[in-house]
């Protein structure tokens, strides 16, 4: 059950048939880069609301 959840997971960011290392530009097209560069940009952000959370009890206090 585990392995069906992370497979799932996966194919959330990686699509079938397409190999980021050999199709660059295609994968760099579709819908699953999109949506897993989104993700890194808001934990990469200064806005994300769980980093401001975390800095502000960690360093204000």
């Amino acid at each position: 059950m585990i392995e069906d959840v992370l497979r799932n997971l996966a194919y959330l960011f990686y699509p079938k048939n397409i190999y980021p290392w050999d199709e660059k530009e295609v994968y760099l097209q579709t819908l699953e880069y999109k949506r897993l560069k989104e993700i890194i940009d808001s934990f990469d952000s200064d806005e994300n609301p769980l980093w401001c959370s975390i800095a502000s009890s960690t360093y204000l206090h």
